[in-house]
């Protein structure tokens, strides 16, 4: 278990804790990812809406356009030149009547006027309703840069108040010229709020989007939200460095809300304002929080799917080395017979066969040991019998040569137990040799003296003879 968890300690864990880091890692890149994603979405927005501004504010230079290409005017200014009085009033209440018409087709547009200029008013449409009171546009900006406007151009005033309502409003104006000379400026004003309202329809902006339009001085002139028009944007440095080249995108970590958004920045070079877009990041921080679950879900089961791997592929190497443990520990204690049953191909086979081979070797040694053990003992076992035998035989002669107490009549000998026995019975028990009976001379003389005669004289001719052969030799 000691290899095991090392291998957890040693291989798992920094492993696991790689693909934490690795899921964190992908986590945040997805994230980044998601927000860079809304960033240019919202960059893209921001270029729309701007575009649209620039297409309305060309579709009320065309109304303009159209106003001015019924010649009406033109005939207002030949009439007054020569004082025809009544047909001066005929031609200006057929304009008056044109520019209601527009008014009312189009109410977003707040006023359609004609000055003279000297500043003298001819036309005067406001709120789709004729005016016959004339406010002084001698200090609008809107009329004094449209005096010095070449023939066919047109001017997009800066946000400023309306001369009536002082409701912020952009103008566009034109300079009408008769006979090569500038006779009157002809306006349409747009009160921002409503003006962007229609815009945001045509847009179409997801929900959650804030759209408004700010002034150089920070208040919001128009918002998709009514209620916010007049306030100052919290952020200052949004509108500060917006420009008409370059969106600019910041996130705000909390919103009046409470939660993060993010804020596009553009200037409009031909209204003197800034449009800011922002978004909310709760989608994003709710994909962000959905791709962490998911990662870390997927990061879980990886890491159980990687523990229960790495803990089989260590145990298929941990078994036979325990199995092997185990077997050493029986050869140890004698046991030559076991076997490592490992069926594998790899080192680990090849380790179990060379000890299998090993342990066989080590069998045959023993049993060739054992076996001249054996015969040594036997060869032992074989001297020791030969030895107690030796030793019984000369402990047996030693007792014929020690004191032997023999009867001085019959001749008897007394054994150790305390018997007689007659001597040639006691020598053939104690010793190898065989007794055979038979009589000297000197017994034949006393127990059969005529036989001793005979007998004398033939051992005398025998003991001749052998005295003459042994002086032949």
């Amino acid at each position: 278990m000691k290899i095991l968890y090392r291998f957890h300690l040693f291989v798992l864990l920094p492993a696991l804790l790689c693909l934490v880091v690795l899921s964190l890692l992908l986590a945040r890149l997805s994230s980044n990812a998601l927000v860079a994603e809304q960033d240019n979405r919202l960059r893209l927005i921001t270029l729309q809406t701007r575009s649209l501004m620039e297409l309305s504010l060309t579709r009320v230079e065309n109304d303009l356009t159209t106003l001015l290409a019924s010649g009406h005017l033109g005939q207002y200014f030949m009439y007054d030149a020569v004082g025809e009085t009544d047909f001066v009033e005929d031609i200006r209440a057929t304009m008056e009547e044109n520019f209601l018409a527009l008014n009312r087709a189009k109410p977003e547009y707040a006023s359609l006027r004609i000055f003279r200029t000297d500043g003298h008013g001819i036309v005067n449409i406001t709120g789709q309703h004729r005016a016959y009171r004339y406010p002084d546009p001698g200090q609008a900006e809107w009329f004094t840069a449209a005096l010095k406007l070449a023939a066919g151009k047109f001017h997009i005033s800066t946000i400023s108040p309306c001369l009536e309502h002082q409701a912020p409003s952009i103008t566009v104006s034109q300079l009408f010229y008769y006979k090569n000379s500038s006779r009157a400026v002809v306006s349409i004003q747009l009160h921002c709020q409503p003006f962007f309202a229609q815009l945001l329809k045509e847009t179409g902006l997801g929900q959650g989007t804030e759209v408004c339009l700010v002034d150089r001085r920070g208040t919001i002139v128009a918002h998709d939200d009514e209620t916010k028009v007049g306030q100052s944007v919290t952020d200052a440095a949004l509108f500060r460095v917006a420009s008409a080249e370059e969106v600019r995108v910041r996130i705000h970590e909390n919103d009046p809300d409470g939660q993060p958004s993010q804020t596009a920045s553009l200037g409009l070079q031909m209204t003197d304002g800034v449009l800011l877009i922002s978004r909310p990041l709760s989608e994003v921080t709710a994909v962000t929080k959905a791709l962490r679950l998911n990662l870390i879900t997927a990061s879980l089961i990886v890491a159980l799917c990687l523990i229960i791997l790495i803990t089989l592929t260590v145990r298929s190497v941990i078994r036979p080395l325990q199995q092997l443990e185990r077997l050493t520990g029986q050869i140890a204690r004698g046991d030559l017979n076991s076997r490592l049953t490992i069926q594998d191909s790899g080192e680990i086979g090849s380790l179990a066969s060379s000890f299998n081979r090993m342990t066989e070797a080590l069998q045959q040694a023993q049993e060739s040991l054992r076996n001249e053990l054996d015969e040594r003992e036997r060869g032992r076992q074989e001297r020791e019998k030969l030895i107690a035998e030796l030793q019984k035989a000369l402990a047996e002669v030693k007792t014929l040569s020690g004191f032997l107490p023999i009867c001085a009549a019959c001749k008897k000998i007394r054994d150790d137990k305390g018997y007689w026995n007659q001597i040639e019975s006691y020598i053939r028990d104690h010793t190898d040799a065989e007794f055979s009976h038979g009589i000297c001379p000197d017994c034949v003389k006393k127990l059969y003296p005529e036989f001793a005669e005979g007998q004398n004289s033939e051992f005398r001719s025998q003991e001749s003879g052998d005295d003459n052969q042994k002086k032949t030799s």
